[in-house]
């Protein structure tokens, strides 16, 4: 039961073997009544906060990241 879970944020990535699990939780948050908010990079590898090759993709990621969970503590 996912009712009365905090408001959840998940971020997936195009080309992570977790993406299909992040999405499914996701859709089950939603339709428990949980607000959740998903970012789905889907250009971008598992793990790609970390990567330094990507500085462009990653630097956006990032930044929806921090601008979300800035707007959520505020």
């Amino acid at each position: 039961d996912l009712t009365g879970l905090p408001p959840t944020l998940i971020t997936t990535a195009g080309f992570d073997p977790l993406r299909d699990e992040g999405i499914e939780y996701a859709e089950a948050l939603a339709a428990a009544g949980v607000e959740v908010t998903h970012l789905n990079h889907v250009a971008l590898p598992h793990g790609h906060y970390n990567l330094q090759t990507l500085p462009g993709a990653t630097a956006q990621a990032m930044t929806a990241l921090t601008t979300h969970l800035r707007s959520a503590l505020h």
